[in-house]
């Protein structure tokens, strides 16, 4: 697989993109996602918020 400087990292948007930007490409992504995938997904982050 090679050593991790073989590798481009995605650089950060945080500061370059608004919240609804990042929502919108996160909504994008999930497109992609099978129904299995968004699934677990909705299963984990119910999970997340029940523990708060």
């Amino acid at each position: 697989m090679g050593s991790l400087s073989d590798f481009y990292p995605m650089p950060a948007l945080g500061d370059k993109l608004s919240d609804e930007e990042i929502a919108a490409v996160i909504a994008n992504i999930q497109t992609l996602w099978t129904e299995e995938q968004r699934t677990r997904q909705r299963q984990a982050t119910e999970a997340v918020r029940a523990q708060k």
